[in-house]
Protein backbone atom coordinates (compact mmCIF):
# COMPACT_ATOMS: atom_id res chain seq x y z
CA UNK A 1 0.00 0.00 0.00
CA UNK A 2 2.92 2.72 0.94
CA UNK A 3 4.21 1.65 -2.54
CA UNK A 4 0.92 2.31 -4.35
CA UNK A 5 0.41 5.71 -2.62
CA UNK A 6 3.38 6.54 -3.62
CA UNK A 7 2.54 5.85 -7.13
CA UNK A 8 -0.22 7.65 -6.99
CA UNK A 9 1.16 10.91 -5.55
CA UNK A 10 4.35 10.78 -8.40
CA UNK A 11 1.37 11.44 -10.58
CA UNK A 12 0.25 14.52 -9.28
CA UNK A 13 0.20 17.13 -11.91
CA UNK A 14 2.73 19.59 -10.22
CA UNK A 15 5.34 16.30 -10.21
CA UNK A 16 4.81 15.09 -12.99
CA UNK A 17 3.45 17.52 -15.36
CA UNK A 18 0.55 14.81 -16.24
CA UNK A 19 -3.08 15.55 -16.65
CA UNK A 20 -5.08 15.87 -13.78
CA UNK A 21 -7.58 13.12 -15.20
CA UNK A 22 -4.08 10.88 -14.63
CA UNK A 23 -3.72 11.34 -11.36
CA UNK A 24 -7.25 10.83 -9.96
CA UNK A 25 -7.42 7.71 -11.85
CA UNK A 26 -4.28 6.57 -9.59
CA UNK A 27 -5.58 8.52 -6.32
CA UNK A 28 -9.03 6.40 -6.95
CA UNK A 29 -7.21 2.90 -7.43
CA UNK A 30 -5.01 3.77 -4.20
CA UNK A 31 -8.28 4.00 -2.52
CA UNK A 32 -9.94 1.29 -3.90
CA UNK A 33 -7.15 -0.81 -2.97
CA UNK A 34 -7.01 0.27 0.51
CA UNK A 35 -10.51 -0.21 1.05
CA UNK A 36 -10.01 -4.25 0.47
CA UNK A 37 -7.00 -4.00 2.73
CA UNK A 38 -8.65 -2.72 5.41
CA UNK A 39 -12.20 -5.04 4.65
CA UNK A 40 -9.34 -8.28 4.99
CA UNK A 41 -8.11 -7.26 7.95
CA UNK A 42 -11.25 -6.37 9.87
CA UNK A 43 -12.17 -9.96 8.54
CA UNK A 44 -8.96 -11.52 9.65
CA UNK A 45 -9.66 -9.82 13.44
CA UNK A 46 -12.74 -11.54 13.80
CA UNK A 47 -11.51 -14.90 12.70
CA UNK A 48 -14.24 -14.83 10.03
CA UNK A 49 -11.89 -15.29 7.20
CA UNK A 50 -10.77 -19.16 7.51
CA UNK A 51 -12.57 -22.28 5.78
CA UNK A 52 -12.49 -25.23 8.24
CA UNK A 53 -12.98 -28.58 6.90
CA UNK A 54 -14.76 -30.56 9.03
CA UNK A 55 -16.00 -34.09 8.10
CA UNK A 56 -19.06 -34.33 10.36
CA UNK A 57 -21.11 -33.19 13.40
CA UNK A 58 -19.54 -35.17 15.95
CA UNK A 59 -15.57 -33.57 14.67
CA UNK A 60 -17.65 -30.23 15.33
CA UNK A 61 -18.38 -31.57 18.51
CA UNK A 62 -14.91 -32.40 19.77
CA UNK A 63 -14.20 -28.68 18.30
CA UNK A 64 -16.83 -27.18 20.75
CA UNK A 65 -15.31 -29.50 23.45
CA UNK A 66 -12.17 -28.43 22.75
CA UNK A 67 -12.83 -25.01 23.23
CA UNK A 68 -15.01 -25.35 26.45
CA UNK A 69 -17.76 -24.31 24.86
CA UNK A 70 -19.78 -26.01 27.28
CA UNK A 71 -22.65 -28.00 24.91
CA UNK A 72 -22.95 -30.75 23.14
CA UNK A 73 -24.64 -32.02 20.12
CA UNK A 74 -28.09 -33.17 20.39
CA UNK A 75 -29.88 -34.44 17.10
CA UNK A 76 -33.25 -32.88 15.92
CA UNK A 77 -35.28 -35.47 13.73
CA UNK A 78 -36.48 -34.48 10.14
CA UNK A 79 -40.19 -35.23 11.47
CA UNK A 80 -38.81 -32.57 14.60
CA UNK A 81 -38.19 -29.71 12.58
CA UNK A 82 -40.24 -30.77 9.19
CA UNK A 83 -40.07 -27.72 6.92
CA UNK A 84 -42.43 -29.17 4.53
CA UNK A 85 -45.14 -29.38 7.22
CA UNK A 86 -44.37 -26.25 9.29
CA UNK A 87 -44.99 -24.55 5.73
CA UNK A 88 -42.03 -22.03 6.29
CA UNK A 89 -41.61 -21.33 2.43
CA UNK A 90 -44.90 -20.41 1.72
CA UNK A 91 -45.70 -18.43 5.06
CA UNK A 92 -42.54 -16.30 4.19
CA UNK A 93 -42.97 -15.87 0.73
CA UNK A 94 -46.60 -14.36 1.10
CA UNK A 95 -45.73 -12.43 3.66
CA UNK A 96 -42.93 -11.02 2.07
CA UNK A 97 -44.43 -10.55 -1.40
CA UNK A 98 -47.01 -8.35 0.61
CA UNK A 99 -44.52 -6.35 2.07
CA UNK A 100 -42.54 -5.72 -0.87
CA UNK A 101 -45.79 -4.92 -3.31
CA UNK A 102 -46.91 -2.56 -0.44
CA UNK A 103 -43.81 -0.90 -0.44
CA UNK A 104 -42.73 -0.57 -4.02
CA UNK A 105 -46.36 -1.74 -5.83
CA UNK A 106 -47.01 1.92 -6.47
CA UNK A 107 -43.86 2.97 -8.28
CA UNK A 108 -43.74 -0.16 -10.43
CA UNK A 109 -47.05 0.41 -11.31
CA UNK A 110 -46.47 4.28 -11.99
CA UNK A 111 -43.21 3.73 -13.96
CA UNK A 112 -42.78 -0.05 -15.63
CA UNK A 113 -39.28 -0.12 -14.94
CA UNK A 114 -36.99 -2.42 -16.83
CA UNK A 115 -36.62 -5.19 -14.98
CA UNK A 116 -35.62 -8.50 -15.97
CA UNK A 117 -38.30 -11.07 -16.69
CA UNK A 118 -38.30 -13.43 -14.28
CA UNK A 119 -38.47 -10.60 -11.39
CA UNK A 120 -41.14 -8.88 -12.99
CA UNK A 121 -43.31 -12.44 -12.99
CA UNK A 122 -42.64 -12.96 -9.01
CA UNK A 123 -43.59 -9.01 -8.42
CA UNK A 124 -46.58 -9.32 -10.74
CA UNK A 125 -47.17 -12.08 -8.35
CA UNK A 126 -46.55 -10.29 -5.27
CA UNK A 127 -49.66 -8.09 -6.41
CA UNK A 128 -52.09 -10.56 -6.43
CA UNK A 129 -51.87 -11.51 -2.40
CA UNK A 130 -54.82 -11.07 -0.92
CA UNK A 131 -55.46 -9.95 2.69
CA UNK A 132 -56.66 -12.85 3.53
CA UNK A 133 -53.30 -14.74 2.23
CA UNK A 134 -51.57 -12.10 4.41
CA UNK A 135 -53.74 -13.06 7.74
CA UNK A 136 -53.43 -16.70 7.21
CA UNK A 137 -49.34 -16.66 6.51
CA UNK A 138 -49.25 -14.43 10.20
CA UNK A 139 -51.28 -17.41 11.73
CA UNK A 140 -49.35 -20.01 10.12
CA UNK A 141 -45.70 -17.45 11.33
CA UNK A 142 -47.45 -17.35 14.95
CA UNK A 143 -47.75 -20.75 15.02
CA UNK A 144 -44.48 -21.14 13.73
CA UNK A 145 -42.65 -18.77 16.48
CA UNK A 146 -44.18 -21.07 19.13
CA UNK A 147 -43.42 -24.67 17.65
CA UNK A 148 -39.56 -23.17 17.77
CA UNK A 149 -39.70 -21.60 21.13
CA UNK A 150 -40.75 -24.73 22.58
CA UNK A 151 -37.66 -26.65 20.90
CA UNK A 152 -35.62 -23.86 23.00
CA UNK A 153 -37.12 -25.26 26.15
CA UNK A 154 -34.62 -27.86 25.89
CA UNK A 155 -31.65 -26.20 23.95
CA UNK A 156 -29.80 -23.32 23.34
CA UNK A 157 -28.73 -23.39 19.70
CA UNK A 158 -29.81 -24.82 16.96
CA UNK A 159 -27.62 -26.18 14.60
CA UNK A 160 -28.78 -26.16 10.83
CA UNK A 161 -27.53 -26.24 7.36
CA UNK A 162 -27.48 -22.65 6.39
CA UNK A 163 -28.57 -23.86 2.64
CA UNK A 164 -29.98 -26.61 1.11
CA UNK A 165 -27.05 -27.50 -0.78
CA UNK A 166 -23.97 -25.53 -3.00
CA UNK A 167 -25.51 -22.72 -5.12
CA UNK A 168 -27.41 -23.56 -8.73
CA UNK A 169 -24.98 -23.82 -12.01
CA UNK A 170 -25.34 -20.56 -13.85
CA UNK A 171 -26.86 -22.51 -16.58
CA UNK A 172 -29.19 -24.20 -14.85
CA UNK A 173 -33.08 -24.27 -16.42
CA UNK A 174 -35.66 -22.12 -14.83
CA UNK A 175 -37.48 -24.81 -13.33
CA UNK A 176 -34.65 -25.93 -11.51
CA UNK A 177 -33.70 -22.61 -10.15
CA UNK A 178 -37.27 -22.05 -9.08
CA UNK A 179 -37.47 -25.91 -7.41
CA UNK A 180 -33.52 -24.76 -5.44
CA UNK A 181 -35.50 -21.08 -4.78
CA UNK A 182 -38.37 -23.26 -2.66
CA UNK A 183 -35.57 -25.30 -1.08
CA UNK A 184 -33.26 -22.29 0.03
CA UNK A 185 -36.50 -20.26 1.19
CA UNK A 186 -37.34 -23.01 3.26
CA UNK A 187 -34.30 -22.70 5.48
CA UNK A 188 -33.57 -19.25 5.56
CA UNK A 189 -36.69 -18.39 6.44
CA UNK A 190 -36.58 -19.79 9.88
CA UNK A 191 -35.27 -17.27 11.77
CA UNK A 192 -36.57 -14.68 9.78
CA UNK A 193 -40.06 -16.44 10.74
CA UNK A 194 -39.03 -17.08 14.67
CA UNK A 195 -37.72 -13.04 14.44
CA UNK A 196 -34.51 -15.13 15.77
CA UNK A 197 -31.07 -14.31 15.69
CA UNK A 198 -28.89 -16.33 13.13
CA UNK A 199 -24.99 -16.51 12.22
CA UNK A 200 -23.75 -18.10 9.08
CA UNK A 201 -20.24 -19.88 9.30
CA UNK A 202 -18.96 -20.57 6.58
CA UNK A 203 -17.51 -23.79 7.41
CA UNK A 204 -17.38 -26.25 4.16
CA UNK A 205 -16.84 -26.69 0.84
CA UNK A 206 -18.54 -29.36 -1.10
CA UNK A 207 -17.67 -30.29 -4.92
CA UNK A 208 -15.30 -27.32 -4.82
CA UNK A 209 -18.00 -24.86 -3.78
CA UNK A 210 -18.16 -23.20 -0.43
CA UNK A 211 -21.44 -23.82 2.21
CA UNK A 212 -21.90 -23.89 5.71
CA UNK A 213 -23.93 -24.15 9.05
CA UNK A 214 -26.00 -21.75 11.13
CA UNK A 215 -26.26 -21.16 14.22
CA UNK A 216 -29.89 -20.32 15.30
CA UNK A 217 -30.61 -18.83 18.97
CA UNK A 218 -33.20 -17.72 21.29
CA UNK A 219 -34.58 -14.08 21.59
CA UNK A 220 -31.83 -11.70 22.39
CA UNK A 221 -28.53 -13.89 22.28
CA UNK A 222 -27.03 -12.00 19.78
CA UNK A 223 -23.96 -11.60 21.58
CA UNK A 224 -23.94 -15.33 23.00
CA UNK A 225 -24.24 -16.74 18.96
CA UNK A 226 -20.85 -14.29 17.94
CA UNK A 227 -19.26 -15.98 21.12
CA UNK A 228 -20.26 -19.44 20.01
CA UNK A 229 -19.46 -18.86 16.74
CA UNK A 230 -15.41 -17.68 17.39
CA UNK A 231 -15.10 -20.81 19.38
CA UNK A 232 -15.89 -22.83 16.69
CA UNK A 233 -14.09 -21.22 14.20
CA UNK A 234 -10.81 -20.29 16.38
Amino acid sequence: LKKAKKIALRTHPDKSGLDQQVFLFFLKAYKMCETIYKFRVKRQDLNLNTTFEYENLETLNEKADSGNAGFTITPITEHELDLSALNTAATFRVLQGAEIWQQHGQWITDTSPDIAHDIMLRLNWCETISEQEVEEAKKQQVAFQEYINSLFETVDVLLIPTTPGIAPRCDADEETLANDRNALLALTSIAGLAELPQIHMPLFTLQNAPCGLSLVGKKGSDLALIKLAKILTA
